[in-house]
């Protein structure tokens, strides 16, 4: 079979969009029409339960009730059909609140030359709105550290939410939010390695401040045009330190 490259970026009918509110039966939904007629989906809500039903068989996905649960139904329904199909996310859409997916047969995928860049293949048991493990079918216990994650995540987002009010609406950095960004790293010192100008034993304090001399910085750049992409790298430096990504706060 000769080699193939896969969908360009721009092919919107090969991509389905999963956005972090989506009911789950809606996301079973959304993949199963990228499936062949004979591995088409249905689902069963019983009990407050969602099962899927794939080629006659039933299956329950271990859902969580939380936000987490759009990445445990994609993650449950990759594994069950890991021997048919493989999932890939598109990279551009990774750090928005609606991410664009790809379903391949296992046979097309092979015929691939390479994975281009704008690719990457979906791991199960991640979630990636938050960055955090999350479970998932035949794997409920692949994440035993999610409550406290998911404590921490949603901790992270009610501290982003207040950064977000202060800096776009308010025009300003506020200390005591970033005072809150910075008690959030200190809880997890792993995430001291993901940032090399910290040093491993760093104060709240000198996390604040340098959480605070970054974001004034950014808002006090006269050049609006690159104050603008300045903020959102500046983002991206907040989200690294907490570990997560979040919505807007509107969200």
């Amino acid at each position: 079979m000769a080699n193939s490259q896969p969908p360009a970026p721009d092919d919107h009918a090969a991509y389905f969009q999963v956005h972090h509110s989506d009911p789950d039966q809606v996301i079973v939904d959304k993949i199963s029409d990228h499936l062949a007629a004979p591995d088409v989906l249905t689902t069963n809500e019983i009990d407050d339960q969602l099962f899927v039903v794939f080629r006659g068989r039933q299956y329950r996905i271990p859902l969580t009730n939380t936000f987490h649960d759009r990445y445990v139904t994609i993650s449950s329904l990759a594994e069950l059909l890991k021997e048919h199909y493989r999932f890939f996310l598109l990279e551009s859409s990774m750090l928005s609140d609606t991410h664009e997916l790809l379903v391949a047969t296992n046979a097309e995928a092979q015929t691939w030359s390479s994975l281009p860049q704008h690719l990457a293949e979906l791991q199960p048991g991640v979630d990636y709105f938050a960055g955090m493990r999350v479970p998932y079918l035949d794997n409920e216990n692949s994440a035993p550290d999610f409550a406290r994650d998911g404590r921490r995540w949603l901790e992270a987002k009610a501290a982003m939410e207040k950064f977000m009010l202060s800096a776009i609406v308010e025009k300003k950095v506020d200390r005591t939010v970033c005072a809150g960004l910075a008690k959030l790293v200190t809880k997890d010192p792993a995430l001291r390695a993901e940032t090399g100008w910290l040093t491993p034993d760093a104060s709240d304090e000198e996390i604040s401040s340098a959480i605070y001399e970054v974001l004034c910085a950014v808002l006090d750049n006269p050049d609006k045009k690159k104050a603008f992409r300045d903020f959102y790298s500046a983002i991206r430096m907040v989200e690294v330190l907490t570990g997560g990504r979040w919505p807007t706060p509107t969200d």
